[in-house]
């Protein structure tokens, strides 16, 4: 609601500008903001020695395993298990991006002679770690940067239009 409103003398040099202000007062009643909750991460807090003893009793097979049954229970004849990416090192422990390495080349080697269960790799998101957003995890899909999300799309897209390649015979 507009209390009053006019217009006032000028306050620059008329030389500079020949324009008269107008001002208005409004009444406007400011809500509080709703806070949120959020979880922080105190990397340099973490238990990285059971994280590793943790991922080292993973079951790698099992998940091959997974991926085979899905063609005997529900007759999916192909399926992908996709490249894990790395992350920038300010945001995990240290050793973090050699364990992702190991375990695309652990899971490519255990699906190459796996009929009906591939590795995919995401094509140009090896080479640089240009492609993560100002958190150092997740992909910069920004209205600025959308590219990088786009080509993780594309990436995708291209692997179910080279599904056929891989289908065994039914």
């Amino acid at each position: 609601m507009i209390a009053s409103s006019g217009v006032i003398e000028p306050f620059l040099d008329v030389n500079i500008r020949y324009h008269h202000p107008i001002v208005a007062i409004l009444h406007h009643v400011k809500h509080s903001s709703n806070s949120f909750k959020r979880k922080i991460w105190l990397y340099d807090q973490g238990n990285y020695d059971n994280y590793r003893s943790r991922l080292s009793q993973v079951d790698w097979d099992s998940i091959i395993d997974q991926a085979e049954s899905l063609d005997d229970s529900v007759g999916v004849r192909l399926v992908y298990i996709g490249q894990l990416i790395r992350r920038l090192p300010f945001t995990v422990c240290t050793g973090y991006n050699e364990m992702v390495v190991q375990t695309n080349i652990n899971l490519e080697a255990m699906t190459k002679h796996v009929a009906g269960v591939e590795f995919w790799h995401h094509r140009g998101f090896w080479a640089s770690l240009a492609y993560l957003g100002p958190d150092g995890v997740h992909l910069d899909c920004t209205p600025s940067h959308s590219q990088q999300m786009r080509k993780y799309l594309r990436s995708i897209r291209n692997a179910v239009i080279q599904a056929p390649k891989f289908l065994r015979p039914v």
